[in-house]
């Protein structure tokens, strides 16, 4: 069955897309992403505990043997790395692919390069086989109810409607199909985000969307099996090395407003307020996680 609109198994060239300063981003932290993403692997972590608490892997039945798992915003491709023991083994007459999608080419690029070397046997005997297709999230390259699961692991805040970005899932999954979310809402950064606003400076930090945001925004097709919130705080010993991890997980890049270049002055005046603020150099990480079913 092919389920892509356009089917390849490497990486297309990057296109013309309304997010291509975020993409641009993604592929300059690609190389450095794994390494300042402790917050990310916090959150991986946990969303394979609850993926296989659900055994969401075995949950759907495939269309002529062939199974096809989507990760969202795949980025280095932790989430498959994390999963790929996961996997079922006596499915052994069963085809599963691992759909990694994500906007940025670099992204992909490294996580293919990423994987270690598997045989096409013990490929197929014990995880399913990676695909790597540059695409957006609010246009999955999918025909409707084609997909047996969906994953994504602190990608979807970039997406500005919530709503898009769920019918999406909800079209491309098949029925009783599922989708397990880890998406970054607000108030994520605020304490950062609020010394900027005393310095008298617009923040360089995303605004994200409220968790009630998401779940109002849940088409009628997708049933809401459990959510969660939590919180994740991360210290620093200065406000550069605050930046740096801003910036080696793209976090940096915001959707309201261009990227400009921060003067000293301005650098002075933000550190000078978070120094002297409560919480002092700390990143707030506030994490929706959504367990969803198509009806």
């Amino acid at each position: 069955m092919i389920i892509a609109k356009s089917q390849t198994s490497t990486i297309p060239h990057q296109s013309k897309t309304p997010a291509l300063s975020l993409a641009r981003q993604f592929d300059k932290a690609a190389s450095s992403y794994d390494a300042s993403a402790f917050v990310q692997a916090q959150v991986i972590e946990r969303l394979c505990k609850q993926i296989t608490e659900n055994r969401i892997l075995k949950t759907a039945t495939p269309r002529n043997n062939v199974a096809y798992f989507v990760d969202i915003g795949s980025g280095t491709g932790a989430l498959y790395r994390s999963l790929n023991q996961v996997c079922e083994k006596k499915c052994e007459d069963t085809r599963q692919h691992w759909l990694n999608i994500d906007l940025s080419h670099g992204m992909l690029r490294h996580s293919q390069s990423s994987l270690p070397n598997l045989d096409e046997k013990g490929l197929a005997a014990h995880r399913p086989k990676p695909y790597y297709i540059q695409a957006d999230a609010n246009k999955l390259p999918f025909i409707e109810a084609s997909v047996q699961n969906v994953y994504s692991s602190m990608a979807l805040q970039w997406c500005n409607s919530p709503s898009v970005a769920l019918n999406e899932i909800a079209r491309v999954l098949i029925p009783r199909g599922q989708a397990h979310l880890a998406l970054m809402v607000a108030p994520s950064f605020s304490h950062v985000k609020a010394c900027w606003d005393q310095a008298g400076y617009m923040p360089r930090v995303n605004d994200f969307h409220t968790s009630e945001a998401w779940l109002d925004a849940l088409p009628s097709r997708l049933s809401l099996k459990s959510n969660s919130l939590i919180s994740i705080a991360q210290k620093f010993d200065s406000l550069k090395d605050l930046l740096m991890s801003i910036k080696s997980v793209g976090a940096n890049t915001t959707m309201q407003q261009k990227s400009r270049y921060m003067s000293k002055q301005e650098y002075q005046s933000v550190e000078q307020c978070i120094r002297m603020s409560e919480k002092g150099l700390l990143l707030n990480y506030e994490v929706l996680f959504l367990h969803l079913q198509k009806q």
